[in-house]
């Protein structure tokens, strides 16, 4: 089984069985495990309906029918034998079989920013022992760090459906992991061998999940209105109709998470990270950039046009008849020295100014545009692999001797604006 698509083939296992009389494992059968030896007989039945209901109740009863099945897979029936031994190898992979499951969230109304955690209770319900795809859940639910809280997300991803109170669904969204050499090792790890523990017989455990909502890897619910947050295990059989009757199929009761303040309008209509704006204050252009994530970024505004990174670059042109003419700096766009100072913190839906060129620099100031174009490389994932080449730039490398801050905005961005008009057209 592909743990993350949750797919199962049909695959014929090849073992070599003595022959079995078919009425052999029925009659040896104690009166408790009757009801196994009638679904197996069944397995053999000329009824395709029958043969989908005994599966899925055999699964059902799990590891308790695999002695039963073992003997099946000899039966001088073939359609029996060829069932009860696909049936073995897909109890070895099926996950959460015999296991009751509940949701939970630590808040059910919300404003968009706080912080929601969801709480996953299992309860094995037979005397058999049950494939789990997570890790052991930890000794306390203290607050996770960046590493478990992504670690954790994404491997619950597989099996969360989150809703909003259209019916559309709210995929995960996970930040730029690269900046973070520690959590692309653990991601790429998980990918490589995936998690995975045993819940004991008749035994419970609690899986917490923080920052479901907010973290940096995360179920943005951006507008307001009901979210519908559910856990759902459905094995993809290859046989239609065992997938339309809900084989194997382990699902909670819905929580229901109610945003009561949304995020502010260009942060919920936006598919983009940030944007760039052109406005007309007085004698020049200013440029103004704009952040559309629900989260908070740094902007580096240690802009000199034509240097390379830690410096960010903000290039003006002017566009006439299809021909493009570059401009000088604009005012303030250049600065000596690179600074930590200059690296600001942006809220969601907040705008800063980048950059200024005097509109006498375009003139004359008809049947053209302004361009300005603003580009950043500086991130903590940059400084990482450009830690070598730093170290021969001693001014440089004491301004970056400590780790740049996280979430450092990194798109390349453009806007432009008709020469003689005092309001930006949108791009």
């Amino acid at each position: 089984m592909n743990r993350r698509s949750g797919t199962f083939l049909a695959i014929s296992v090849v073992v070599a069985f003595a022959a079995v009389p078919r009425s052999a494992y029925a009659q040896s059968a104690p009166t408790a495990d009757a009801e196994v030896a009638r679904l197996i007989e069944r397995l053999g039945s000329g009824s395709h309906a029958e043969r989908v209901q005994s599966t899925e109740r055999l699964i059902s009863v799990g590891p308790q029918a695999k002695d039963a099945l073992l003997k099946a897979a000899g039966d001088d029936d073939f359609e029996i034998a060829l069932r009860a031994r696909r049936l073995l190898k897909l109890m070895d992979e099926l996950l959460f079989a015999g296991v009751a499951v509940e949701l939970q969230a630590s808040k059910t109304s919300i404003a968009w920013s706080d912080e929601v955690a969801l709480e996953l209770r299992l309860r094995s319900t037979t005397d058999h022992a049950a494939r789990l795809p997570f890790e052991a859940p930890p000794a306390s639910n203290s607050p996770q760090d960046r590493l478990a809280q992504v670690s954790a997300l994404l491997d619950l991803a597989d099996f969360l459906v989150v809703t909003n109170s259209d019916g559309r669904i709210i995929p995960l969204h996970v930040d730029d992991i690269g900046e973070d050499q520690r959590l692309v090792a653990a991601v790429n790890r998980r990918v490589d061998d995936p998690p995975g523990t045993t819940l004991p017989s008749r035994s419970a455990c609690v899986y917490r999940f923080e920052r479901f909502n907010r973290g940096w890897a995360r179920y943005r619910l951006l507008r307001g209105g009901a979210y519908r947050v559910q856990f759902v295990y459905q094995p993809e059989w290859d046989d239609p109709e065992m997938r339309n009757a809900g084989v194997g199929r382990v699902a909670s009761e819905p929580v229901t998470i109610t945003v009561t303040e949304p995020a502010p309008e260009n942060v919920c209509r936006s598919h983009r990270a940030a944007s760039l704006a052109i406005a007309v204050a007085g004698a020049e252009f200013v440029a103004t950039l704009t952040n559309h994530d629900d989260m908070p970024v740094w902007v580096n505004l240690n802009i000199a046009s034509r240097r390379p990174p830690p410096f960010g670059d903000l290039r003006w042109s002017v566009e006439r008849k299809g021909k493009v003419e570059e401009l000088s700096d604009g005012v303030g766009s250049a600065v000596p020295i690179f600074s930590r100072d200059r690296l600001r913190e942006l809220a969601p839906g907040a705008s800063i100014e980048i950059g200024r060129l005097p509109r006498a620099s375009a003139t004359p100031l008809v049947d053209c545009e302004i361009v300005a174009a603003h580009t950043n490389l500086t991130s903590r994932a940059w400084q990482i692999q450009s830690a070598e080449s730093l170290a021969g730039h001693p001014k440089t490398l004491q301004a970056l001797k400590k780790a740049l801050p996280d979430r450092i905005l990194t798109t390349a961005l453009r806007a432009r604006i008709p020469c003689d008009s005092a309001a930006p057209p949108s791009e």
